[in-house]
C-alpha cells in the first residue's frame, strides 16, 4: 500500500489546535494515532474522522487545563501590576493601607471582644440544658427584676416538673477569713452550694470530688488558685482549714479554675447543708440562685407556661398567711409575682438583673460595638473607593490602551480587584501586628485574659482570612467597574472628566464619612457629660475623706474600744460601723404599712438598713426633719429614721411622730427623723424608700471620717491600732470616694471606648480628605498658577480649595445632628437622673469636626498655594 501523508493544512491545523489548548505534550501521540489509522484504513477521510474523534474526546480536558493555566498567568500578571502601581503611587498607597490597617485592627479587636462575649458558659458539658430562674415582681408600685428566687423552689420544681432532671442552688457569701499558717487571710468569691450543683455543672476536679462531696455540713471545695494559696501544690483533700469564727471545714475536693467566660467565679464553695437559712420554706423571700438541668429535647418555654399554676400552689397560702390577701386579689390589684427559666448561655448578655452573681455584659453593647467597628471599616473602604475613582484620570489612558489592544472588560475588572485585594491583604497583615501589640492593653481594659485570638480558644484565623478577601473585593468592586467602563475613543481624545468635577458618588461618601464622625463625637461628648453629671451631682452624703475598714465584725466586743481609740485622734472626726454603705451592694427590703392600714394592698416596699447613731453624721447626711438616733435613749430601739422618698410614699404632711408597722406584724415603730434622699444605686434607678433601724450589731465594716491631709499617714495609724486589737487578722481598707468612682466605671469605660472610636473615625476620614485635597490641588495646578498670576493671595487659593469640601461638611452636619441627637437621647433615657444634651454640645461637636477638616485640607492646600506659578503653568 502506498504511503500517503496527511495534507499540510491538516498538519498545520493540528499544530495550532494543540498550541491553542496547551496540548504540546500530546501532539506527538496524536500524530502517531493519525498515522496508524491512515495506514490501516487507506483513506484520508477515515484518518480525519478519527482525528476529530480524538480531539472531541480531549476537548473538555483541554479547555479546563487552558483555563486554569490562563487564570494562573493572569493572576501573576495582575499581581505584578498591582505591586508596580503601589510603588508608583506611594503617597496614596500609604494612606490607603494605613487607614485600612487601622480600621481592620479596630474591627479585629471588636471581633475578639464579641466572640469572647458570645462564648460565655459554653464550656460546661450540659450548657444547652442548664437554666436559671429569674424573678419579676411588682408590689405596690415598686418593681423588682432579680436573678434570685426562693429557697424551697429547688425541691418543689424538681418534684412537680418531670422535665427537670436535677436542681441546685448557690447563695453568695460575704468574704470570709481563712487561716493560713499563723494568720487569717481574706478570701473573696465565696458561696454556699448544694451537693447537687456538681451534677449540673460537672466541675473538673483535680483532687477529690467523689461521692458524698459537700454533704457534710462543715465541708468545702477549693478552686486550684485557692488551694495553692493555702496549701501550695500539695493535695489538701481530707485536711481541714479554719475560719475566723472558729469553724473547722473539711476539704472535699479541688476543682480547676473556671474560665473567665463564666458568669460566676467562686473560689470557695461551702456546703449548703451547713447553712440553716437554706432549709426555710418561705416563698416570698428571694435570696438564692436556682439552677435546673432539663432533659434532652425539653422545651423550657413549655416549662415556663406551667410555672404560674405551680406558684399558686406554693405562694398563695404564704401570701394569705403573711399579708391576709389571696393571690387572686393580689394580682387583681395590679401586683404580680412571675418566675421564668432562662438559658444559662443567655445570662451574660441578656440578664442584667438585680442580685446577679457577677456584673454581666450587654447584648446592646455587642450590637453597638459591632456597628461601630463596621462603620470604622466602611470609612476606610470609602477612602479606597474615593481615591481610586478620584485618580481615574491617571488610569484612563492605561485602560484605553489596553482596550485598544484587545483586553476585555472582565480582565480589567480582575486586574483592579487584584489590586484592591493585595492592598487588603497587606492591611490585614499590618492589622494583625497591631492587634497583638495592643492585646495586653485590651485585656487590662476589659478584664479578659486572651493570649492568642487567631489560633487560640477563639480560633479567629479562618474569619480573618475570608474577611481579607471579602473586604478587598468589596472595597475594589466599584472602582473596578468604574474604571473598566471607560470608552477608548473618549479616553484617547482626552474627553474624560477628572477630579472632583465628576464625583457625585465620591461627594456622598465624604458626607457619609463625616456624618459618622460627627455622630461619634457627639456620643463621646454626651457620655462624658453624663459621667460628669454623676460625679458632680449632690449625692445626699459626702464621699470625700472617708476611709472604710473591713472585717470589723472580727473585733466582736472590742469594736467599741477600737472606735473610741480612733476618736481620740484629733485627725478623726467620727466613725460608724454597719453592713450597709451607700457605695456597696449590701441590701435588704421589707414591706411596711401606716399604722391604720393592714394587708399587702397598702404596703410600701422599702430598703431596711441597720445602723448606729453615728452613721448619719459620719457620712454627712442631712436630717431635714426630726432628729437622728441616740443610743442613750431606750425608745430609739423601737424608732426609725426614713428618707424623703419613704415620707412621700407614706403621704404624711409631717411624718415625725407617726407610726409604721411591718406587714404581718402588729408591733409599731415611731418615725423620729427624715434624711435627705441620697443615691445608693445606679443613676438608672429611682431612689427607693428607705428605713433606718438602730442596731449596733450590724458591724461588718467601719467608715471613718477624717480631716487629715495625708491619708497614707492615717492608714498607717489605723493599721497599727488594728494590729493591737486584732492581731493576726488581715487589715483591709478602701476610700469611699474611690468606691463611688468605681460604680461609675461602666459609663467611664463607655466614654473611653467612644473617645477611641471617634478619634479613629476622624483620623481615617481625614486621611481620605487629605488625599482628596492633595489630588484636587494636583488637578488644579494650572488654575492655581493662573489665579496667582492674576493677583490671588495664598489665603484666596486656600479658601477656594476648601470651599468645595466645606459644602460637603455642612451637608454632613445637617444630616448627622438630628440623628445623633435622637440616638443619644435614647441612650440617656436609660438614666432616671440624667444630663441634657444641650445646644452647646452640638455646636462644639460640629465645630471640632469642621476645625479638624479645615486643618487637614489647609495643610495640603497651603502647600499648593505657595508653589511657584511658573512651575504650575509648565506642568503637564
Amino acid at each position: 500500500m502506498m504511503d500517503v501523508q496527511p495534507p499540510k493544512w491538516a498538519d498545520r491545523f493540528l499544530e495550532l489546535f494543540c498550541k491553542g489548548y496547551l496540548l504540546e505534550e500530546i501532539q506527538g501521540d496524536l500524530y502517531e494515532h493519525l498515522q496508524k489509522n491512515y495506514e490501516k484504513r487507506g483513506r484520508l477521510i477515515s484518518a480525519l474522522m478519527y482525528w476529530f474523534q480524538v480531539l472531541n474526546f480531549l476537548r473538555p480536558f483541554a479547555i479546563k487545563k487552558s483555563q486554569n493555566s490562563n487564570i494562573t498567568i493572569m493572576f501573576k500578571y495582575n499581581f505584578l501590576i498591582a505591586i508596580r502601581n503601589l510603588k508608583k503611587q506611594r503617597f496614596y498607597s500609604v494612606i490607603n493601607i494605613s487607614g485600612l490597617a487601622i480600621a481592620i485592627a479596630c474591627c479585629l479587636i471588636i471581633a475578639i471582644f464579641v466572640k469572647d462575649e458570645l462564648n460565655y458558659d459554653k464550656h460546661f458539658e450540659n450548657h444547652k440544658n442548664i437554666y436559671r430562674i429569674s424573678s419579676h415582681m411588682l408590689f405596690n408600685g415598686n418593681e423588682f427584676r432579680m436573678a434570685q428566687s426562693p429557697a424551697p423552689m429547688k425541691d418543689a420544681f424538681k418534684s412537680d416538673l418531670p422535665e427537670i432532671i436535677e436542681s441546685g442552688r448557690f447563695r453568695t457569701h460575704v468574704p470570709i477569713l481563712l487561716q493560713k499558717g499563723d494568720y487569717f487571710v481574706k478570701q473573696e468569691n465565696v458561696a454556699f452550694a448544694d451537693a447537687s450543683i456538681l451534677n449540673i455543672f460537672k466541675l473538673q476536679f483535680i483532687h477529690g470530688g467523689g461521692e458524698n462531696t459537700l454533704e457534710n455540713p462543715e465541708s468545702l471545695l477549693l478552686s486550684r488558685s485557692a488551694s495553692e494559696k493555702y496549701f501550695g501544690f500539695e493535695n489538701p483533700v481530707g485536711q481541714s482549714i479554719k475560719s475566723s469564727d472558729g469553724t473547722l471545714y473539711q476539704i472535699d475536693g479541688v476543682y480547676e479554675d473556671l474560665p473567665h467566660q463564666t458568669h460566676f467565679h467562686f473560689d470557695v464553695l461551702l456546703s449548703m447543708e451547713g447553712y440553716e437559712h437554706s432549709k426555710n420554706t418561705v416563698w416570698l423571700s428571694n435570696n438564692y440562685s436556682n439552677y435546673f438541668l432539663l432533659k434532652d429535647g425539653a422545651d423550657y418555654q413549655e416549662v415556663n407556661k406551667k410555672l404560674p399554676e405551680i406558684l399558686k400552689t406554693y405562694v398563695g397560702p404564704r401570701l394569705q398567711e403573711m399579708a391576709q390577701i389571696s393571690i387572686e386579689d393580689f394580682e387583681a390589684s395590679g401586683n404580680f409575682l412571675k418566675y421564668k427559666l432562662i438559658p444559662m448561655t443567655d445570662i451574660h448578655l441578656h440578664s442584667n438583673l438585680g442580685a446577679e452573681i457577677e456584673a454581666n455584659g450587654s447584648m446592646d453593647n455587642i450590637y453597638l460595638f459591632s456597628a461601630v467597628g463596621l462603620f470604622i471599616l466602611l470609612l476606610a473602604c470609602i477612602n479606597f473607593m474615593n481615591l481610586a475613582t478620584a485618580k481615574s484620570a491617571g488610569r484612563a489612558k492605561e485602560v484605553g490602551m489596553r482596550k485598544v489592544m484587545g483586553s476585555r472588560k472582565r480582565f480589567l475588572i480582575a486586574q483592579f480587584l487584584t489590586e484592591s485585594t493585595v492592598i487588603s491583604l497587606i492591611s490585614f497583615a499590618l492589622a494583625i501586628v497591631l492587634v497583638y501589640l495592643t492585646l495586653p492593653y485590651f485585656n487590662a481594659f476589659t478584664g479578659k485574659n486572651i493570649v492568642d485570638p487567631l489560633f487560640g480558644v477563639l480560633n479567629l484565623w479562618p474569619y480573618v482570612l475570608i474577611s481579607s478577601l471579602v473586604i478587598g473585593l468589596l472595597a475594589g468592586i466599584y472602582p473596578a467597574f468604574f474604571l473598566s467602563r471607560f470608552q477608548p475613543i473618549a479616553v484617547l481624545k482626552g474627553n474624560l472628566s477628572t477630579g472632583m468635577k465628576s464625583g457625585k458618588l465620591r461627594n456622598l461618601l465624604v458626607i457619609f464619612q463625616f456624618s459618622i464622625s460627627i455622630i461619634m463625637i457627639m456620643a463621646t461628648a454626651v457620655v462624658y457629660k453624663q459621667l460628669g453629671y454623676s460625679q458632680n451631682k449632690r449625692l445626699g452624703y459626702n464621699t470625700e475623706q472617708v476611709m472604710i475598714v473591713d472585717n470589723t465584725y472580727t473585733l466582736e466586743e472590742g469594736l467599741e474600744a477600737f472606735r473610741n481609740e480612733l476618736l481620740n485622734d484629733s485627725e478623726i472626726e467620727n466613725a460608724t460601723a454597719s453592713f450597709f454603705l451607700p457605695t456597696r451592694g449590701g441590701r435588704s427590703d421589707y414591706p411596711f404599712n401606716r399604722e391604720e392600714n393592714s394587708g399587702a394592698e397598702h404596703a410600701i416596699s422599702a430598703q431596711v438598713w441597720q445602723v448606729d447613731d453615728r452613721y448619719i453624721p459620719t457620712l454627712g447626711m442631712e436630717v431635714v426633719s426630726g432628729r437622728n438616733f441616740d443610743d442613750s435613749r431606750a425608745i430609739d430601739t423601737a424608732s426609725v429614721v426614713i428618707n424623703q422618698s419613704m415620707a412621700k410614699r407614706l403621704g404624711y404632711e409631717d411624718p415625725i411622730g407617726k407610726k409604721l408597722k411591718r406587714v404581718s406584724e402588729e408591733n409599731k415603730i415611731t418615725i423620729i427623723g427624715v434624711v435627705e434622699d441620697f443615691y445608693f444605686d445606679s443613676f438608672k434607678q429611682k431612689i427607693m424608700p428607705l428605713v433606718f433601724f438602730l442596731n449596733t450589731d450590724a458591724n461588718y465594716s467601719m467608715a471613718i471620717r477624717y480631716k487629715s491631709d495625708d491619708p497614707l499617714e492615717l492608714v498607717a495609724k489605723v493599721e497599727n491600732l488594728w494590729q493591737e486589737h486584732a492581731p493576726g487578722q488581715p487589715f483591709e481598707y478602701s476610700f469611699m470616694d474611690q468606691e463611688y468612682r468605681a460604680k461609675l466605671e461602666e459609663e467611664r469605660r463607655l466614654g473611653t471606648i467612644f473617645s477611641f472610636f471617634s478619634s479613629l473615625a476622624i483620623v481615617i476620614a481625614c486621611l481620605g480628605l487629605f488625599a482628596l485635597a492633595s489630588f484636587t490641588a494636583e488637578q488644579r495646578r494650572k488654575e492655581i498658577g493662573i489665579r496667582k498670576v492674576l493677583g490671588a493671595t495664598v489665603g484666596n487659593v486656600v479658601s477656594m480649595l476648601f470651599s468645595s469640601f466645606s459644602k460637603l461638611l455642612t451637608i454632613a452636619i445637617l444630616v448627622s445632628v438630628p440623628l445623633g441627637y435622637y440616638l443619644m437621647g435614647k441612650w440617656l433615657e436609660e438614666f432616671v437622673y440624667r444630663t441634657e444634651i444641650g445646644v452647646g454640645l452640638i455646636i462644639g461637636s460640629c465645630a471640632l469636626v469642621f476645625l479638624i477638616a479645615w486643618i487637614t485640607v489647609s495643610a495640603q492646600s497651603f502647600q499648593a498655594a505657595r508653589s511657584n506659578p511658573a512651575d504650575n503653568l509648565n506642568h503637564e
